[in-house]
């Protein structure tokens, strides 16, 4: 049973005027393949033209360290993320391919003042646009009421097991709280 309960990720897009920015542009206004063709093999643009069919997608990114790396590593197509901004889940969806790529980093985010780029890639499909308030959620998954994440951070495998066995759909959850 243990292999079919989903990851979920929590994802921060805000926080300042160019992560809003972007938030704008990559999340709620989405990209295209034709826009991208240029930065990746042909390999992974027939993965995604499978999974997109040339429809607008939601893509985001997560600069390189240790933490970051070890979280994208276990991402794996399915797995649910949550996209948050200013306190709110905003988007919930699905990691349907994920890339490690500099260029294409720099190409829809630039790079920080170090010169790191949000290269840690994962491309999502079937989001669903929600207004959720985190602190609604938290104690869902043993978080306290005033848990803020930041940047890209995974809930806890026996949290999302415990959640699945009690909700079994976070989607039909954050859907039932929007309503009140």
């Amino acid at each position: 049973m243990k292999n079919s309960i989903r990851k979920i990720f929590l994802v921060v897009a805000g926080g300042n005027a160019a992560a809003e920015r972007h938030f704008e542009d990559i999340i709620q206004n989405k990209r295209n393949l034709n826009e991208i063709r240029q930065f990746l093999p042909e390999a992974q643009i027939k993965n995604l033209e499978e999974i997109y069919h040339n429809s607008p997608f939601i893509v985001w990114g997560s600069v390189p360290g240790p933490l970051n790396e070890t979280r994208w590593e276990k991402i794996e197509p399915g797995d649910i993320v949550l996209i948050l901004n200013r306190g709110r889940i905003r988007f919930v969806g699905e990691i349907a391919a994920k890339v490690r790529n500099k260029d294409l980093a720099k190409y829809f985010w630039r790079e920080t003042p170090e010169g790191n780029t949000w290269e840690l890639m994962y491309f999502i499909v079937n989001e669903e646009r929600v207004n959720v308030p985190l602190s609604k959620v938290n104690s869902l998954f043993g978080y306290a009421e005033n848990y803020s994440p930041r940047g890209f951070s995974m809930i806890n495998e026996k949290s999302v097991e415990s959640f699945a066995l009690n909700y079994v759909d976070i989607l039909g959850v954050l859907k039932k709280i929007e309503k009140g």
